[in-house]
């Protein structure tokens, strides 16, 4: 058999649509197994799951609008930024440590020894955002992305391992703050 390359051959589009729906599929059949196993079952595991279902998409969103400002050089107040950090994976990632620890704190200082059906739609608010919206917000594998990038344009210099050590050990110290001081507000 001899392959030809024909340039008079017409090939017709396949409709960019099609690959889409397997996906909604698997999203709404996951959706109504939460829904079932919240209201039929009555399982706090999957009220969780149903408003962590709804609220992933908004820190995606959101985490795709920071990614705006990974190509923009600009100033913050007195202080003139490097051109080469991308910014908006470094505030998508601060951002979502930031929430997730914030809301770790909570549920450990205020739902930590209450009984489990009680308060059970908050505790799945808290759940959902923590896992749901921190989670989709912030981004690991954009982060090592960018770091390899950074690595191939600068190449043998630090600025990928002080981008990512920086964003890592600012997440950290920022998120370490944060729950710390959650817990302990107010507590004797």
């Amino acid at each position: 058999i001899e392959l030809v390359d024909d340039d008079e051959v017409k090939l017709k589009p396949v409709p960019s649509h099609l690959h889409k729906i397997p996906l909604f599929l698997a999203a709404i059949a996951l959706l109504v197994g939460f829904l079932i196993g919240d209201i039929v079952q009555g399982i706090q595991f999957y009220r969780g799951m149903t408003l962590l279902w709804c609220l992933s998409p908004i820190g995606s969103l959101l985490r795709w609008r920071l990614s705006g400002l990974n190509t923009k050089e600009g100033k913050l107040w007195c202080i003139t930024l490097p051109a080469w950090v991308p910014w908006g994976t470094f505030c998508a990632n601060v951002l979502g440590s930031t929430i997730g620890a914030c809301l770790t704190g909570l549920n450990d200082r205020y739902f930590s020894e209450a009984d489990p059906m009680e308060r059970n739609w908050v505790r799945g608010l808290i759940f959902a955002l923590n896992i749901g919206f921190s989670g989709s917000l912030s981004t690991v594998s954009t982060m090592i992305k960018e770091t390899v990038i950074l690595s191939e344009q600068h190449p043998g210099l630090a600025k990928p391992h002080y981008y990512a050590i920086g964003s890592c050990c600012c997440t950290m110290f920022l998120g370490l703050v944060i729950y710390a001081t959650t817990v302990r507000i107010g507590s004797t």
